[in-house]
């Protein structure tokens, strides 16, 4: 069994989803519920590492700056 190939992406949709991926991400940080309440919650449902989930909470807030050309999100 052979899985269904992925659509291509366009470029432009990439770029747009990373920058909405990045505000979504910083507006859990500023959405009043703490950073450390946030890292249990998620740590509860996963049961990965804390450390891991803010290494990904740093990162998400981080990509588009990174990955996109325009770095005002």
């Amino acid at each position: 069994m052979t899985a269904a190939a992925e659509p291509e992406i366009s470029e432009e949709t990439l770029v747009e989803s990373i920058q909405k991926i990045s505000k979504a991400a910083q507006a859990l940080a500023d959405s009043g519920l703490n950073r450390k309440a946030v890292v249990a919650l998620l740590h509860d449902k996963t049961k990965l590492s804390k450390k891991n989930i803010i290494i990904v909470l740093d990162n998400l807030e981080e990509m588009a700056e990174h990955y996109t050309e325009s770095e005002a999100v």
